[in-house]
């Protein structure tokens, strides 16, 4: 049999077109147990960043989506499909808009994934080729605790953009790091975890918006963070 957990966060208030509204998923299970789906299927369109662990008792994603303006407090719908019955089965969900992006303009080959068990979750190096690019360090915790801004990186500096996100046995979390210029955040950059745990972290960065007219929009900063859940 399989057993469905399912929850339904909102999205942002307000949220205009050409919004980015990125999506983290976690989830959590106390005994053996595999998990066969993990998605958001309110609203379409949706691009997966990270899909992984389906096949584990741990499952990851992290989805975005180009807004069209008609989303402000879209109730979403988030489900965790597990292949037993059961009642401790959680998933965690927690939704991020960034202002100003546009079709087409995400990049992820700029970035890298860095998984590991330890206090200290590595941020991959972040290269761009134009100005004015933000930079986004998404973070996933399979336990409770605090998360710091980063330290140790050269070039910009991270930021934890929302303070971390809550639940039994995960944390979500986001860091952003603006780009004046083309170049690379390098070093050695890592989130300290308040207590050691199994992490993930995936980074990527956004383009500069170019409208129609030429005029170019400053760098985007996430306008709304929405903590969701349990």
């Amino acid at each position: 049999c399989t057993f469905i957990t399912t929850i339904n966060p909102t999205a942002p208030a307000v949220v205009n077109a050409n919004d980015v509204m990125v999506i983290m998923i976690n989830s959590d299970t106390s005994v053996a147990d595999t998990i066969q789906a993990l998605a958001e299927t309110a609203l379409t369109g949706w691009v997966d960043l990270v899909n992984e662990g389906l096949t584990t008792t741990r499952a990851r994603r992290a989805m975005y989506r180009i807004c069209d303006g008609t989303e402000d407090s879209a109730s979403l719908t988030v489900t965790a499909t597990f292949t037993a019955g059961g009642a401790n089965r959680r998933v965690h969900a927690n939704t991020f808009l960034f202002s100003g992006s546009g079709s087409g303009l995400i990049d992820t080959s700029s970035g890298g994934a860095n998984t590991g068990t330890s206090t200290s979750a590595a941020l991959a190096a972040l290269t761009t080729t134009l100005a004015n690019q933000l930079g986004i360090g998404l973070v996933w915790a399979n336990n409770s605790t605090t998360l710091s801004s980063a330290t140790g990186e050269t070039g910009y500096d991270w930021v934890e953009a929302a303070a971390e996100d809550n639940a039994t046995n995960s944390t979500i979390g986001v860091q952003t790091v603006s780009m004046a210029a083309s170049g690379t955040v390098g070093g050695s950059p890592v989130v300290t975890l308040g207590a050691s745990g199994t992490w993930k972290t995936f980074v990527f960065a956004l383009k500069e918006l170019v409208v129609a007219a030429g005029a170019i929009l400053p760098v985007r900063s996430p306008i709304f963070s929405h903590h969701i859940f349990r």
